[in-house]
């Protein structure tokens, strides 16, 4: 399951790397809004302010530059507060960074219906365990961290023209006691 709503999350965010993702039929968007308020689940996710683990300012320090909080269809679905970047709506300079109760599942190089995992490393030192990797399709890739804490699953998320996967554990090494 987890595996599947990772590669879902990474096929999301991939396709809107390039811009090569094809028209939202709003209708669908609005039926989707519908079916999650008739549900009580806020599709809009939690306000950027609310952010604790990597924040505005923690993000400047990373990139060097200022960053606006990165509004995309994704943020609304995972409900990450923690979603920077440099150029707004580019997924391709962006960070986003969340906190769950999810199982941890070390990535493996896998090749899974057009989506690559490869450079996948296991880092020592970091959380109770940590893992970098880098996803790709053919529209772009990104990189990811992910680590396991006595608080859950932090998992990193950075367009790969926002850093590398040094700059992605660097990320995950601020948030780990947070």
């Amino acid at each position: 399951m987890f595996h599947a709503l990772r590669a879902l999350a990474a096929l999301v965010l991939i396709s809107a790397v390039a811009g090569h993702a094809g028209p939202v039929n709003a209708d669908a968007m609005s039926d989707q809004k519908k079916a999650f308020k008739a549900t009580g689940v806020n599709p809009l996710g939690a306000k950027p302010s609310e952010c604790t683990i990597f924040t505005r300012s923690d993000a400047e320090r990373v990139f060097h530059a200022p960053v606006v909080y990165f509004d995309s269809d994704f943020t609304e679905y995972s409900k990450t507060p923690c979603a920077w970047t440099l150029r707004p709506k580019d997924w391709d300079f962006a960070v986003l960074v969340s906190r769950g109760k999810e199982p941890f599942i070390p990535p493996q190089a896998e090749n899974d219906g057009g989506l690559q995992t490869s450079q996948v490393r296991h880092v020592k030192g970091v959380g109770q365990d940590a893992y970098t990797s880098y996803l790709h399709s053919s529209t772009g890739g990104m990189y990811e961290a992910m680590v396991l804490t006595s608080k859950g699953v932090t998992n990193v998320m950075l367009g790969e023209k926002a850093g590398n996967a040094d700059t992605t554990l660097a990320i995950a090494r601020i948030t780990v006691d947070r």
